[in-house]
């Protein structure tokens, strides 16, 4: 049997709705249809209808309606040796860059493990963020990358992920200072896996996510202040 949950009380005034070139967005307490515990499908918010699925119930993370780690928002609960895995290939055209991405999680794989929470669902189309094996944070781009910072396993954190060829950086908690940057390749984006590594499971994910969103474009430092401060506020994530 499957249920379908609708909208949780804004925590701000400000919505990313507002922001013009919103590519996806996906928030844990809107369009979250349930097989059981598992998530079947997890609506997009953008207007552009690029919903994430998972039809085999095995690899549906699983939801939590009332998660305290978020101040009791709900999260997505993925489990790396359960491949849970969610994908979307509703792509018109490939989205170019430049682009902003920014997602709430918290990593509890472990330091020694290569795990993607965000990626694509095939090579040359491909925006990554993703844990490598020496516990560091990555954006990449089809084999070329930039941007870590070493953060403990376990630790909520509100990402802003710049993809912009050779100017590409990674902002942790902190919408001013990168926590590095570095020259990607110049891959469009033309699919969405949340889970793994592209979409067949490889380097599945331990973890929970609350909130995903796209935004075409070079956020500002204002813009991403505001879109920091909006979900900092929601998750109960301490940010600057």
């Amino acid at each position: 049997m499957s249920n379908t949950y609708g909208v949780r009380p804004a925590t701000a005034l400000f919505s990313p709705v507002q922001r013009s070139g919103l590519l996806f967005w996906y928030r844990s307490d809107l369009g979250i249809t349930l097989n059981g515990s598992g998530v079947s499908a997890w609506a997009d918010q953008s207007g552009n209808g690029r919903d994430l699925t998972q039809a085999t119930a095995a690899k549906q993370p699983i939801y939590s309606a009332s998660d305290a780690s978020y101040s009791g928002a709900p999260s997505l609960n993925f489990v790396s040796a359960n491949v849970n895995t969610m994908s979307t290939a509703a792509f018109g055209s490939p989205i170019a860059q430049p682009g902003t991405v920014y997602i709430v999680t918290t990593f509890t794989g472990p330091a020694s493990t290569e795990q993607h929470i965000f990626d694509a669902i095939s090579f040359g189309h491909r925006w990554s963020f993703y844990r490598n094996a020496s516990a560091n944070d990555w954006v990449q781009t089809d084999g070329l990358g930039g941007g870590n910072d070493g953060g403990a396993s376990g630790a909520k954190s509100v990402f802003g992920l710049l993809y912009n060829t050779a100017s590409s950086s990674v902002y942790r908690n902190d919408s001013v200072n990168a926590l590095s940057s570095g020259a990607l390749g110049g891959d469009t984006l033309a699919g969405i896996t949340v889970g793994s590594l592209l979409s067949g499971g490889v380097n599945a994910y331990d973890g929970s996510v609350t909130e995903i969103l796209g935004i075409a474009g070079v956020d500002s430092q204002a813009q991403r202040t505001q879109m920091f401060s909006y979900l900092g506020a929601r998750y109960g994530v301490a940010v600057t």
